[in-house]
C-alpha cells in the first residue's frame, strides 16, 4: 500500500526538527517559517522516509522497527541456501504462501515505482500442463535428433516423462513488474531474491528457474496469467523439500576491489 505523507501527517504533531527534510530523497517536504511541515511537493515519491525517521511519529505510523537479524545469523542463512530439485508433491497452504510472499511488500523499487505482482501457480499437475507438457509436445517431432546429440540420455528421459524443467515443484511463482517502472528487471529480481531467502528461513525448498523465464513467450497457458502492462522478470519454484542440505554451500569465486583517494 503506497504511503501518502500529506494524508498521514498529524496536524500540530510536527516539532520542526527538520529530520524529514534531511532524509527526503526528492526534497519534497515543505516547511513554514517555524520549520514545521506544511505540505509536500509533487516530487514526492511516497517512499515513507519522512515517517520512518520522524522522532515524534508525526505521521502516525503504527509499527515500531524491531532489531533485525544479526550479521552472523544472516550469514548463516546465506551459507545454508541451496537450490532445491527434489520437492514434496503437496501444494503450499494459504498461510505459508502468504508468509512466503510477505517480503514483496517491503521490496525496494526504482523511484519507489512499486507495482510488483506475484502470480502463484499451485499444483504439480497444473504446472505440468502449463509448462512441461507443451515443451514436450513441441520437441516430440524433433526427438530423433536426440540420438545424435550429446544430451541424448537427458532428452530421452524428458520425453519419457522426466521433468528437468520445474522438477515437479508444487508451486511456481511468477514475478511481473509494470513496463513503465524505471527499473523493472531490478524490481522483479530484488523481490524474488527476498522471497527466496524467506523460503530458506522458513525451511522451504526454492529454485530460481531461468529456463521457464526463457520459455515463457512460447507457453500460451502461462502467458494468459500475465497482468496487463507488465513483463515477467523472475521465476521461482517453491515447495516443501524432500531432502535438506547437510553441509554449507562452498563459497563461490568473487573479487573485492578496494579503492582509495
Amino acid at each position: 500500500m503506497r504511503f501518502y505523507p500529506e494524508k498521514s501527517l498529524l496536524p500540530g504533531a510536527c516539532t520542526g526538527c527538520g529530520t524529514c527534510s534531511r532524509v527526503c530523497p526528492s526534497r519534497a517536504v515543505v516547511t513554514g517559517p517555524d520549520k514545521r511541515v506544511t505540505g509536500f511537493l509533487k516530487t514526492c515519491i511516497g517512499c515513507g522516509h519522512c515517517g520512518a525517521f520522524c522522532p515524534v511519529n508525526a505521521f502516525g505510523l503504527e509499527n515500531t522497527v524491531q532489531p533485525g537479524a544479526s550479521p552472523e545469523k544472516l550469514m548463516d542463512l546465506f551459507r545454508s541456501r541451496r537450490s532445491c530439485r527434489l520437492f514434496m508433491p503437496g501444494p503450499l497452504t494459504e498461510g505459508k504462501l502468504k508468509q512466503l510472499l510477505e517480503p514483496v511488500g517491503f521490496a525496494p523499487t526504482g523511484t519507489n515505482s512499486q507495482g510488483v505482482t506475484v502470480v502463484a501457480v499451485q499444483g504439480v499437475e497444473t504446472i505440468q500442463d502449463l509448462v512441461v507438457k507443451p515443451v514436450r509436445r513441441f520437441l516430440r517431432p524433433f526427438a530423433w535428433l536426440a540420438k545424435r546429440s550429446a544430451l541424448r540420455d537427458y532428452i530421452g528421459d524428458f520425453m519419457r516423462g522426466d521433468d528437468p524443467i520445474t522438477r515437479r515443484a508444487p508451486c511456481l511463482l511468477l514475478f511481473f513488474v509494470p513496463r513503465k517502472n524505471a527499473t523493472p528487471r531490478e524490481d522483479g529480481v530484488i523481490a524474488a531474491a527476498m522471497v527466496s531467502l524467506n523460503a530458506e528461513a522458513m525451511g522451504l525448498g526454492c529454485l530460481w528457474n531461468g529456463v521457464v523465464k526463457v520459455l515463457y513467450p512460447f507457453l500460451t497457458g502461462l502467458r494468459k496469467l500475465k497482468p496487463g502492462g507488465t513483463a515477467l522478470q523472475a521465476v521461482l519454484c517453491v515447495g516443501e523439500r524432500t531432502l535438506a542440505p547437510l553441509r554449507e554451500v562452498p563459497e563461490r569465486d568473487f573479487e573485492t576491489v578496494l579503492t582509495s583517494h
